[in-house]
């Protein structure tokens, strides 16, 4: 008989989204599934929606978070740290799952011991359109057995999204998101780390729609935190050339973003400080 999987929908004043997204859980063809709807939104209108809907699935434990989630990063690390189920997920309130994603990702980590996680490819949802643009290119079951091996894999853009992993909470107890390791992009050096601790895989297969829109915080390119990013990285790997093409990626979302912002392309030497 298969364990529980315990899937929890981190959520923050997103009442348009949060519905979809705990559908698309809710429609999983795993038998053993728990849903827990962690809430730190700073107002009553998640709480609102979704009372039906709660009283109605008893899958469904929803709680209304305190201080100690305040932020989106202590959130996180307060759900790792109290989790009780060896496995695990921790999804975003505006993806949608397949209905077949929990059960894929379950047998492949239940049945490969050494493994502290399983992440999977994702299609693609922009501005709301379904689209069958993938997260990373691959036909093969890519398996990193140390951090150094994951950062290779992200230098070559090779990222499978972080909301699609499944966590073995055996192997991973005590691991937490640093934000001095990349500030809102510290879930890379997160699983980079965890890789440390028994391996990290990506399935080749999309089992979910990850959501992009303008609107989203992911979206707007964050300089220095992605610099700390690198800097943590490099200190993973023994060839730091393989970050090139992350260096250059940081540098050209700045300047995008400072022409957007400003209508200007700043001269190299106004720039040159920076890199």
């Amino acid at each position: 008989m298969n364990k529980d999987v315990c899937v929890y929908i981190l959520t923050h004043n997103r009442p348009n989204d949060i519905l979809r997204s705990l559908n698309s859980v809710r429609k999983q063809d795993f038998s053993n599934l728990k849903i827990v709807v962690s809430d730190n939104s700073d107002n009553d209108t998640t709480t609102e929606l979704l009372k039906d809907l709660i009283r109605s699935d008893a899958r469904i434990n929803y709680i209304r978070r305190g201080k100690e989630c305040s932020s989106a990063n202590a959130h996180l690390n307060y759900i790792l740290a109290t989790n009780t189920h060896e496995y695990f997920m921790l999804f975003h309130d505006d993806d949608e799952m397949l209905p077949n994603m929990v059960s894929v990702l379950y047998e492949y980590l239940s049945t490969h011991d050494s493994f502290s996680a399983v992440g999977c490819n994702a299609y693609f949802n922009i501005n709301g359109k379904n689209t069958k643009k993938k997260m990373f290119i691959s036909k093969n079951i890519q398996i990193m057995e140390d951090s150094e091996s994951v950062v290779k894999q992200y230098a070559m853009g090779n990222t499978a999204p972080f909301p699609s992993f499944m966590y073995r909470k055996s192997k991973i107890i005590g691991s937490k998101m640093d934000w001095l390791r990349g500030g809102k992009y510290c879930d890379c050096s997160f699983i980079s780390t965890i890789a440390n601790k028994g391996g990290v895989v990506y399935l080749p297969q999309c089992y979910m729609y990850y959501f992009i829109s303008s609107s989203q915080d992911s979206q707007h390119h964050e300089f220095f935190q992605y610099l700390s990013l690198i800097k943590f990285l490099s200190t993973q790997v023994e060839d730091k050339s393989i970050l090139l093409n992350m260096r250059i990626f940081n540098i050209y979302n700045y300047l995008r973003d400072l022409q957007l912002k400003t209508g200007d392309i700043p001269y190299r030497k106004k720039a040159l400080f920076l890199f």
